[in-house]
């Protein structure tokens, strides 16, 4: 509630210490993990996704998505190793309050998340899997656009498990946020009208709660995508075909062991 009320400062204070106590609670999971691990990484988004809009809704956005068609793929980040525990040099400040590198946080969050969805997997809690198949679709897109690339034309498979899973859990509010971010990844990757359906999904099942702060957040995506700019591969949210987005697969069952007490 604090970072959604704009206090960033207290809300990433409390992070700090809920991970701290966590750790102390459960040394073979040093990291928030779950709902708290994916609330966590979306404040470690946030910067990002504040700079990645300013230049992809911005004055130049035609120059953007121009120069990022002719880029290669961004490299994979780092995700190999121990389970991580914060680290002010690259996701906060020395306080371990505030974002400061969008970029580094990007990277961060990916490794967290690739590390809790290990644990998620091995448990087979099917919120969290799906959220952190989410948290990596996000940190993945936005580090892409912020080095100046293009997602691949095609749906993104953790988009896919992501907005799967949520179906699965039942969880309405997450799976808002999935919507969301496939709507994203869909215009992006030359797929107008599966991210407008996305939208319209997202915005009915807003209307119907009611949720108006999701009915913003839905309506903002809509004119930021829209826009009257050109995309990538086609006009980014033209009139739909269908009235929902299609059902999506259920990603296979993992396979992963469990994580080492």
């Amino acid at each position: 509630m604090l970072h959604q009320s704009g206090e960033t400062a207290e809300a990433g204070r409390l992070f700090a210490e809920a991970e701290r106590m966590q750790r102390e609670w459960q040394p073979q999971y040093p990291l928030l993990y779950s709902v708290g691990g994916f609330r966590y990484c979306d404040w470690l988004l946030a910067p990002a996704e504040r700079a990645t809009w300013r230049v992809f809704g911005g004055a130049d956005f035609q120059a953007a998505i121009m120069t990022a068609a002719t880029m290669p793929p961004p490299s994979p980040a780092p995700t190999a190793g121990p389970p991580l525990v914060p680290d002010a040099a690259t996701a906060a400040d020395p306080d371990g309050l505030t974002a400061t590198d969008p970029l580094a946080a990007c990277i961060e969050v990916e490794r967290r998340a690739t590390t809790a969805l290990v644990v998620a997997e091995a448990v087979g809690d099917l919120l969290s899997i799906a959220l952190d198949h989410l948290t990596l679709a996000r940190a993945r897109l936005l580090r892409a656009l912020l080095t100046g690339h293009l997602p691949p034309p095609g749906p993104d498979p953790e988009v896919l498990a992501a907005v799967a899973g949520l179906r699965q859990a039942g969880v309405i509010d997450y799976l808002l946020h999935g919507l969301l971010t496939a709507a994203w990844s869909l215009a992006l990757s030359g797929d107008p009208d599966a991210a407008r359906a996305a939208l319209d999904e997202a915005l009915q099942i807003a209307r119907r709660g009611p949720m108006p702060l999701f009915e913003a957040d839905v309506l903002l995506y809509r004119a930021r995508l829209g826009g009257g700019r050109p995309a990538p591969h086609s006009a980014m949210l033209p009139r739909p075909r269908g009235g929902r987005m299609p059902p999506l697969p259920v990603p296979p069952k993992p396979t992963s062991p469990p994580p080492a007490a």
